[in-house]
């Protein structure tokens, strides 16, 4: 039963670290995604003007 008890809070554990490692991946990728955006937004506006 001891073992059982730990398995499971190590599972939570490794889920926890899971779910903050997406969450870190889908932040970086967003402000990427962003930032490329940003970045592409200005250059066509700047080259027709």
């Amino acid at each position: 039963m001891a073992r059982k008890g730990s398995f499971g809070s190590h599972q939570v554990i490794s889920l926890f670290t899971f779910a903050v490692g997406v969450n870190i991946c889908l932040g970086f990728t967003a402000s990427r995604i962003k930032r490329a955006e940003w970045d592409e937004g200005p250059l066509p506006g700047k080259s027709s003007s």
